[in-house]
């Protein structure tokens, strides 16, 4: 079935909202930035992730990926630090310094540059996206060293538009919606 979540993601059909937003996804982690992906329910946000995680090679772009976005900013940070392979904190700011040293590392001795994206977004307390603003603070923040997308509902777009998120706003390299599927 063309539409299952369980579909192969070469298998997808390739739409134009698909090969679009796929488009917009690669560029954004040439650039290696910060990426908003929203759209409605079934739109296509994380099939068009799969597609460019299965794009990239791993020696290169290691992906990480969370849709833990429910708890609070330790339990986020805490589910973040797994997927780097760190073990559980206990103090926020731990999880965020550990975190923050394993993606240097991996750029500055592996030559690597990390992707994370965080599916169901939407979810995402205002502390926690303050936090994963301050993730990317690297070197004056003049050493880009993470992509950061946020996929989610379209109200995350609605909610980033808030003057409590303009720092993060003003990072987005890539602020995108989805469109439906079109036949």
């Amino acid at each position: 079935m063309p539409f299952e979540s369980s579909i192969q993601a070469l298998q997808a059909f390739p739409s134009r909202a698909l090969l679009e937003t796929t488009t917009r996804l690669e560029h954004l982690v040439k650039r290696r930035g910060v990426g908003l992906i929203t759209g409605e329910t079934g739109s296509g946000k994380t099939i068009a992730c799969r597609v460019v995680v299965d794009r990239l090679s791993p020696d290169w772009h290691p992906v990480f990926y969370v849709a833990f976005s429910t708890g609070s900013s330790l339990d986020t940070l805490n589910a973040i630090a797994r997927q780097f392979a760190l073990p559980k904190y206990y103090r926020r700011a731990d999880a965020w310094t550990a975190v923050q040293r394993q993606i240097t590392k991996m750029v500055i001795e592996k030559q690597q540059h990390p992707v994370l994206i965080v599916d169901e977004a939407y979810f995402l307390s205002d502390r926690v996206l303050d936090d994963l603003r301050l993730l990317l603070n690297f070197g004056m923040d003049d050493q880009p060293r993470l992509t950061l997308i946020l996929v989610g509902l379209s109200e995350l777009d609605r909610r980033l538009a808030l003057a409590a998120h303009q720092s993060l706003r003003h990072r987005l390299v890539l602020r995108y919606q989805v469109a439906r599927l079109q036949v």
